[in-house]
């Protein structure tokens, strides 16, 4: 206040933040096929996961995709520049969410 004979002190105070838990699943050199490969993301997530890391290990020049995704997994294929489906890939895949 403007009186000065009336100001409030804080002695202690106890701040809470809100904050959304992130969770986070990965996998590492998993082997997809021609014909795609289907991951099983944890049981926990209650939105569907956004992609954060997708990479290949095995020195294959190409581009790996994760389609379908869901709460519970998604579907892996890798494509070569040409845009045909690779034979075999090693990759290591990563999502983070709720």
């Amino acid at each position: 206040t403007s009186d000065t004979n009336n100001n409030i002190y804080f002695y202690s105070a106890t701040i809470f933040i809100n904050a959304a838990t992130v969770k986070v699943d990965f996998g590492r050199d998993l082997r997809v096929s021609a014909g795609g490969s289907h991951i099983n993301f944890r049981s926990d997530f209650t939105a569907v996961p956004r992609i954060t890391g997708l990479s290949i290990k095995n020195g294959i020049i190409g581009f790996p995709v994760m389609n379908n995704m869901a709460v519970s997994g998604a579907d892996i294929f890798v494509y070569d520049k040409d845009g045909a489906a690779i034979g075999t890939a090693d990759v290591d895949w990563e999502v983070k969410g709720s």
